[in-house]
């Protein structure tokens, strides 16, 4: 393998984060160049943010070396997976494992990426302010430059369990319902930011009694101007008599004011109305940049149709995957029905992966959904 290996930053397409990001992401380079020198390598920084596909295209497709991408801020898929695709260098994925900032999201959801397109690639990360002095760390790192690969234990992962009979007749039964009249997921729009991980399609959704409605999200614009300002109200106090706080013109959040949260409610209704409509079962709902100038974000809403307890409600949640994922639709879906079977409250709500630490001798991972919608 080369001794030259090209380090690079996948960024955010947004400026701020990328801002925010620079102490850790010259901390974290800092670590990796003086690990790899210690190994023997000649690394070179691109010292730029990849904050657009044409950008890793254009930067990373050139390179043959080997390629580490840091990892220390959300990040989208493209911003590595458009630069390397079809290409087999060796690529590493590192990280600092903060919980403090997603860099770990950014890292498995760009290694669900990869994954989905066929590119192999290896991860790593530590915790330690001097990665030179982390041993496992640095074995790791060593592999990789030696044989561009990693290879992690595996005995501890298991593709099925056992299921005893009085499950599979609740699984029976929900096979049943879907076979009779298959799920209709209501797609307003789809890979957010870049997760080309999270959109499945047609020829995967069919295979497991899912299909697809896609709706643009320019619908939800024209029908806002539709709601009654009597609704509006009505679901406002549902919320602050339910005791939602809502923390309007707070520092750094000045953007944030009550007809923000009103313009939600109107986009919750608006939404409800497209679910009636199409009598779909559950909603995907993309994190649509576009949007931003437009509209406030669509987490508040998403995490009211979540819930049984929100304004004007059937009395049961309407699942709704944020950010689009139907890696998180297709399972919330199924176990909503499973918990209904079961005579079980049916909300559900699947989080990312954050972060895990030691805490009074037990390991225990940090669990948190992109956004509010939880």
């Amino acid at each position: 393998m080369s001794r030259n290996v090209t380090i690079f930053l996948p960024g955010d397409y947004r400026e701020l984060p990328n801002e925010w990001a620079r102490p850790q992401v010259r901390a974290t380079v800092g670590n990796l160049k003086r690990a790899l020198r210690k190994l023997g390598r000649k690394p070179r920084l691109i010292d730029t943010f990849l904050t657009r596909p044409d950008q890793s295209i254009s930067k990373l497709g050139p390179i043959d070396d080997p390629m580490v991408g840091v990892f220390v801020h959300w990040t989208y898929g493209p911003h590595t997976c458009d630069g390397v695709v079809g290409k087999d260098n060796p690529l590493l994925l590192a990280s600092n494992f903060s919980g403090t900032w997603p860099g770990l999201v950014a890292l498995l959801n760009t290694g669900a990426c990869l994954e989905s397109v066929g590119r192999k690639f290896s991860r790593i990360w530590s915790d330690t302010d001097d990665w030179t002095k982390d041993r496992d760390f640095m074995a790791r790192l060593d592999e990789w430059c030696s044989t561009g690969a990693i290879r992690y234990r595996e005995d501890e992962l298991h593709l099925s369990a056992e299921v005893s009979p009085e499950a599979k007749k609740v699984a029976d039964r929900v096979v049943a319902d879907i076979q009779k009249r298959r799920i209709l997921a209501l797609m307003l729009g789809d890979t957010s930011m870049g997760m080309i991980n999270g959109y499945f399609g047609p020829r995967l959704l069919n295979k497991v009694g899912f299909a697809e409605h896609k709706v643009d999200q320019a619908w939800i614009l024209e029908r806002l101007t539709h709601i009654d300002e009597d609704r509006v109200d009505k679901a406002l106090k549902f919320c602050v008599d339910k005791g939602v706080r809502f923390h309007w013109e707070e520092e750094d959040a000045e953007d944030f004011t009550v007809e923000a949260t009103r313009e939600q409610l109107r986009m919750y209704l608006a939404v409800l109305g497209l679910v009636d409509e199409f009598q779909a079962d559950c909603i995907g709902w993309q994190y649509q940049l576009g949007l931003l100038p437009l509209l406030p974000p669509s987490d508040f809403c998403e995490g009211l149709l979540n819930s049984s307890c929100r304004p004007e409600s059937s009395g049961r949640p309407i699942m709704t995957a944020t950010e689009a994922d139907q890696g998180n639709l297709v399972p919330m879906e199924l176990m909503k029905r499973i918990l209904l079977r079961r005579g079980l409250h049916p909300e559900v709500m699947f989080h990312d992966v954050r972060w895990g630490g030691e805490h009074n001798g037990r390991f225990l991972w940090v669990l948190l959904n992109s956004g509010s919608c939880g």
